[in-house]
């Protein structure tokens, strides 16, 4: 007998089972199930040949013997018989071979039959664990003596029991089924480990005859591998037996491998449990907005800094939540950090109604979806917006949806969705916006830089623009030199600082005209836009219609409520807060009397109706003609296109009516008025005369000729870039200008770049301002009718069609840039300078033009500017967007001058 030298020779001949009387036969056991195991494996090889012979043999038989075949050809069915003889057999087999590999049918049951790879599956993981488990079963039944043998490997299949429970939908959801996934093969190799432990040890090594074994029980064995596993090592067990110390060692390097990628694993699955998981608890008195989309930190950090901006007055108690599948990063926990007190974040789906709970969405005043604006596939994430309306409709039909799209026509696709309601619900698309900024820029220079100034919040500083001096209307006789003396940054940021507003009129306005009631707004120190009120169809709905810049016949009426810009929501007040009677003179009110206007007696009484008609504009006698062209009508049977674009160089056509068979109310023929149609007349009445075009060019050419050579006809390349920090690299010269935010920098202010981040102040805007944004479509293209949009929605399209009526003159407005000789011819002449305010009553008395800011040369403004030449740009012949200057600031002869005019006046 061989004694361990490592053993004391009292455990020699110690048996640890006296039953056995010193008599082992584990070698039967374990030789048994490995003669299993290859003898198994020898019969499927000889299967296998035997198979493959037999088929070989079978078919050099066939091919041999003639008679057999044509026999077999005498048996089959001819002609059509045949070929349905042909399909039933092959189906039957089709039927059989899904019925073997189908797992729910009993012949599917045995896997062994249906395996492609016998071979292979016999030496599997788990047909392994039945050979050396199951097989000494049926052996301790003959032997009548029984071995603990490899029973541990039965804790391997435990590996399978989350494909059980997606089998019978106990887990569904990713993060339960890979929880499960982890924790049964953890399971499972502890367990497989510890079970060979414990059988080593209690055996003892052969080779040293079993003198090292200890007794060791089942949890302790258990309680040694977790220790060992994770390094602690307390001692109080330790294997004994060579082959424990060995494996012990294996398992180190292998099992620490596998137990350390699990451990980051389970912590993360765990500890996602933060504060991006948990519940929204919505406080009394507040309310919230949710936003989802295309959430990143480049496209958030412009939106949040114009939405949660401290000039809007709803801002103060509305709480901002981001909803996303993804963990923030660390870019997005620094704006998590910067509005810690607005904004949240949750992780989860819209598309997921437990996430829609978690968030209220049923309570939220409003969800914002943004899109991707460099995303590749346009559609896909149209498409994957539109799923997201679909299910907050789905969830609440209530929920006011703000959506982001980048495509136009995928617009018909929302209007469509079931609970979309045409009035509160919008649309923004990116496309149509932002082509149709860059269009109107390409026409009138530096219009997107105005109309986005307009939509946006100011993100800098304004502290200083309300310390300068502000000349009231009246008392721009005594203008004061220091606004002369204004650099260009601080004028341009006085027009960027404009905001626009949304408030009711009071009674004092009834009954006046868009002309009378914007010189009141005027001289309350705003400038009034457009005009929102209710109007009838033809079908008797009522709907909220935006007029820009109505005709003379649209007047003011109760509820209409008006488009006013201003620098804050203070001087806002003052339209909402005006009477006629407290201030029945407005012309000399200084800023301590429009600063204190508050609500008075008279506007609480709901019976007092103003009745006076002061006629504010005296309409001068002497006014210059307006461009137009004569067309006679003498039938209503006519077609009309519908188009959306112009430009302020056609020519505006009028009527000449015949009483025999129209009425007074005519109609126009779309929506823009750009075409107009007549019946057919013959061909040389339309032929133009070309000496008379001639001369009418030249005409043109010489009333449009200023000092500085003429209205500019070569506008400047418009640059677009999705990422606004390029814009340094523009021009030459604006390297400085790196660290400044993308609204302040020179090529915007003058309108000679363009940038995909200034349409997020548009969604921010539509927020807050219900009706902003088809102010902005109807400034762009005339707007949509949202019944036509309806129709587009069901499928229809544009046709030609013949109506006995025409349809309505167009009601939209245009932005022209015009010289200050087209509005003043008499500039040069004069004595007295030429203000702002002086401009803005003549050019709306005259011409019904508002004006809106004027377009400046650089070297005009370097004349009077204080600033060092350091700070000046290279190029002194740019313009620079000047929008709503001071009162009594000085108009330059050179000056350009952007106005806003109805395209259709009463009396053209």
């Amino acid at each position: 007998m061989t004694i361990c030298p490592a053993c004391s020779p009292e455990h020699s001949n110690k048996s640890l089972d006296p039953l056995c009387n010193g008599e082992r036969i584990w070698t039967t056991f374990l030789f048994t199930s490995f003669g299993i195991l290859l003898g198994g494996w020898i019969i499927i090889f000889i299967y296998e040949v035997l198979s493959e012979l037999c088929v070989k043999l079978q078919n050099i038989r066939s091919h041999g013997t003639k008679e057999n075949t044509h026999l077999k050809q005498m048996n089959l069915p001819h002609g059509d018989d045949a070929a349905d003889y042909d399909c039933n057999w092959l189906q039957e087999i089709k039927s059989w071979d899904n019925n073997i590999i189908s797992g729910q049918t009993k012949m599917g049951k045995t896997f062994f039959a249906v395996a492609k790879s016998k071979r292979r599956f016999w030496f599997s993981l788990y047909s392994i664990v039945d050979i050396f488990t199951i097989s000494p079963s049926f052996l301790a039944f003959y032997l009548n003596r029984t071995w603990i043998g490899f029973r541990f490997l039965r804790a391997l299949p435990l590996m399978s029991i989350p494909n059980i429970l997606q089998y019978m939908g106990v887990i569904e959801r990713p993060r339960k089924i890979r929880i499960a996934q982890l924790a049964s093969k953890f399971i499972a190799l502890l367990l497989t480990a510890s079970g060979f432990v414990h059988l080593v040890e209690n055996s003892g090594d052969f080779f040293c005859d079993y003198c090292n074994a200890q007794e060791l029980d089942a949890f302790n064995a258990v309680y040694f591998m977790i220790i060992t596993m994770t390094t602690v090592g307390y001692g109080d067990f330790s294997c004994k037996t060579y082959i424990g110390k060995s494996f012990v060692i294996l398992s180190l390097m292998g099992g620490l491998t596998i137990f350390a990628t699990m451990i980051p694993e389970f912590s993360n699955l765990f500890g996602s449990k933060g504060p991006y998981f948990d519940r929204y608890h919505r406080v009394k008195g507040r309310r919230h907005v949710i936003i989802c989309g295309h959430t990143t930190p480049h496209s958030l950090a412009a939106f949040l800094r114009d939405f949660l901006h401290k000039g809007r007055e709803k801002m103060e108690k509305l709480d901002v939540l981001i909803i996303d599948r993804k963990v923030p990063d660390i870019e997005m926990e620094a704006i998590l950090k910067r509005y810690y007190a607005k904004l949240q974040y949750f992780v989860g789906s819209i598309m997921n109604i437990a996430d829609l709970q978690r968030v209220q969405a049923d309570k939220a005043t409003a969800c914002l979806i943004i899109a991707n604006k460099e995303c590749q596939d346009a559609s896909s994430d149209d498409s994957a917006n539109i799923m997201r309306v679909i299910s907050l409709k789905n969830f609440n039909q209530r929920i006011r949806i703000i959506l982001q799209l980048l495509q136009y026509h995928n617009k018909l696709n929302v209007a469509s969705i079931p609970g979309w309601n045409m009035e509160s619900d919008e649309v923004i698309c990116i496309a149509e916006l932002k082509l149709g900024l860059i269009g109107m820029s390409c026409i009138v220079t530096g219009f997107a830089t105005m109309m986005t100034n307009i939509f946006r919040m100011s993100s800098y500083n304004i502290q200083k623009i309300h310390d300068m001096p502000s000349i009231c209307f009246g008392n721009e006789d005594n203008p004061d030199e220091s606004t002369q003396a204004w650099s260009w940054r601080d004028l341009y940021h006085r027009g960027a600082g404009m905001k626009l507003y949304l408030e009711e009129l009071p009674p004092s306005f009834y009954g006046k005209s868009f002309a009378e009631s914007a010189l009141v707004c005027f001289k309350l120190g705003v400038m009034l836009l457009a005009i929102e009120k209710e109007r009838k169809d033809e079908h008797g709905n009522t709907r909220i219609a935006v007029d820009v810049v109505p005709c003379d016949d649209c007047i003011i009426i109760r509820g209409s409520r008006a488009f006013i810009v201003c620098m804050s929501s203070e001087d806002a007040n003052r339209v909402k807060y005006y009477c006629s009677i407290c201030y029945p003179i407005i012309d000399n009110l200084t800023e301590l009397q429009l600063a204190r206007m508050r609500v008075c007696f008279h506007a609480r009484s709901t019976d007092w109706v103003q009745n006076e008609e002061m006629p504010i504009i005296d309409q001068p006698g002497d006014s210059e003609e307006s461009e137009h062209a004569i067309v006679t009508i003498h039938d209503a049977d006519v077609t009309r296109p519908l188009m959306t674009q112009q430009s302020e160089r056609i020519c505006t056509p009028c009527y000449q009516r015949s009483n025999t068979f129209l009425d007074e109310d005519m109609s126009s023929f779309d929506s823009t008025g750009m075409f107009y149609f007549t019946p057919s007349r013959n061909i040389q009445d339309a032929v133009l005369d070309v000496n008379s075009l001639r001369e009418y060019h030249n005409i043109r050419h010489r009333s449009k000729t200023v000092q500085d050579g003429g209205v500019q006809c070569k506008h400047p390349l418009q640059f677009r870039d999705p990422i606004d920090s390029n814009v340094q690299y523009v021009e030459q010269g604006h390297t400085d200008e790196a660290d400044l935010p993308f609204f302040l920098t020179t090529p915007f202010a003058s309108g000679t770049a363009f940038a995909d981040s200034v349409l997020d102040c548009i969604l921010s805007c539509a927020y807050y301002n219900e009706n902003a944004v088809n102010l902005l479509r109807n400034i762009l293209m005339g707007g949509i009718d949202p019944q036509l949009e309806e129709i587009l929605a069901e499928g229809k399209r544009f046709e030609q069609c013949q109506t006995p009526k025409m349809l309505k003159n167009r009601r939209r407005a245009r932005v022209i840039i015009l010289a200050i000789q087209d509005l003043i011819p008499n500039i040069d002449t004069r004595t007295e300078p030429v203000t702002f305010s002086s401009l803005f009553i003549e050019s709306l008395g005259r011409h019904r033009m508002v004006v809106m800011g004027i377009y400046r040369r650089l070297d005009v403004l370097f004349q009077k500017d204080p600033s060092p030449k350091s700070d000046r740009p290279v190029d002194y012949n740019k313009r620079i967007v000047i929008y709503y200057p001071p009162y009594n600031y000085e108009i330059d002869p050179s000056d350009l001058v952007y106005a806003m005019q109805h395209s259709h006046l009463k009396g053209d």
